[in-house]
């Protein structure tokens, strides 16, 4: 197993965790002024401005970080804010066509979050709205979104994702077949749960706080899939915020108010390690500490946090994990279906792939040749990959 580079040395690193996750009573450090710009830098990059603006307030922020670095932050959270609106009132329009086409739905992610009470708008980044529906009724939303201005997207959808749809102001959708990695119970090749199987479970709950009438899955099922979803399925992606799914189990509650136990019960047994180490490395966040491998500190905890810092801060750790992420699946079918089913979709690619990948090309004929040598791109990304990995692993790791 790849190792990550050390963690940033100084004080900001232990500000920004601290500001984003320490309870009220414990204590966080105070900074110089030449490490605030640093902290608020580290803030955004770990995706946790946002955050630590709505727990702070412009005030406390000032006096610790100084007015220029508390305008970034207090800036990043009115956006994030603005974004979070736009995405509850593309909700509230979808639940009325789902309504009017008899259609049951459950919000996933940011509008789940929001639907089972978390205060999330300010606190967090949204991308788009995501929902789980039933798949024999799935046809007749997406019938009724297009009716309604959504257009779907041309892009290939992931085995657990009916379809993408985009409206020019409401922004995009994803209609989800089912929560990928999570069972809903704790059975080995268990397959992921559907909306139907968590109705019946008692795992929804009535989402008024977003529309009347819809859904959002209970805390502990939102826990499961902010787990797989963010640490688990992207867990070796760079691109992909790790600090806000930390963020989102902390307020739900995990490991405090919310059992570790019952997170896991809805789990498959393999993914036991990396919710206690979600759980110990939330635990010693939330006292204002680091975890430490050394000495008789917390392993795992510490482990997952370096990885999750290297990711966000370190291009050459990101880079060296590209190949084996390609092995790593949450597909219905398993590790093995998922990864050739990745890999072919990594080697055979639409021409709306192409122009996502490669930006817009001239014509037809520059599509089919970016498509034709997709093979041979893919081989200098692999050889980069490899180059970074020899790189980490000839870098000294004194802690």
């Amino acid at each position: 197993m790849l190792r990550p580079p050390p963690r940033p040395a100084g004080t900001a690193l232990d500000w920004t965790l601290a500001a984003a996750f320490a309870g009220g009573a414990a204590p966080r450090p105070a900074l110089a002024a030449a490490d605030a710009g640093a902290a608020a830098e580290l803030a955004g990059r770990l995706g946790l401005g946002p955050r630590i603006a709505d727990r702070l307030g412009r005030e406390r922020l000032a006096a610790e970080l100084g007015d220029a670095a508390a305008a970034r932050l207090t800036g990043a959270r009115t956006q994030a804010a603005a974004r979070g609106l736009a995405v509850l009132e593309c909700a509230r329009v979808v639940a009325r066509l789902a309504h009017g086409v008899d259609v049951p739905v459950a919000w996933l992610k940011f509008a789940g979050l929001a639907g089972a009470g978390v205060d999330v708008v300010g606190r967090r980044g949204a991308a788009d709205l995501d929902l789980l529906v039933p798949e024999t009724s799935a046809r007749r939303l997406a019938e009724a979104l297009g009716e309604c201005g959504f257009t779907r997207s041309r892009m290939p959808q992931p085995e657990h994702q009916i379809a993408t749809c985009v409206h020019p102001t409401l922004g995009a959708l994803e209609l989800h077949r089912y929560l990928p990695g999570v069972p809903g119970r704790a059975r080995r090749r268990a397959r992921p749960a559907r909306f139907e199987q968590l109705r019946a479970a008692g795992l929804l709950a009535p989402a008024d706080a977003v529309a009347a009438g819809t859904f959002a899955p209970v805390p502990a099922l939102l826990a499961a899939h902010a787990l797989v979803h963010g640490l688990e399925q992207h867990g070796e992606s760079a691109d992909y915020p790790h600090f806000r799914a930390l963020a989102d189990l902390a307020d739900l509650g995990l490991p405090e108010r919310l059992a570790a136990a019952e997170v896991a019960a809805l789990l498959p047994p393999g993914a036991a390690a990396p919710l206690a180490a979600a759980a110990a490395l939330l635990d010693a966040l939330a006292a204002g500490r680091l975890p430490r491998a050394e000495p008789a500190g917390d392993a795992a905890a510490a482990a997952l946090l370096d990885h999750l810092l290297a990711l966000a801060l370190d291009a050459d750790y990101g880079a060296a994990l590209k190949l084996g992420a390609v092995w790593r699946s949450t597909a219905e079918g398993g590790a093995a279906a998922g990864a050739l089913g990745r890999l072919r979709r990594l080697f055979v690619i639409s021409a709306a792939e192409v122009e996502a990948i490669y930006g817009p090309q001239p014509g037809r004929g520059a599509v089919l040749v970016r498509q034709l040598l997709r093979p041979f791109d893919l081989v200098r990304r692999a050889l980069a990959s490899l180059r970074s990995r020899r790189r980490l692993r000839r870098t000294p790791r004194a802690r």
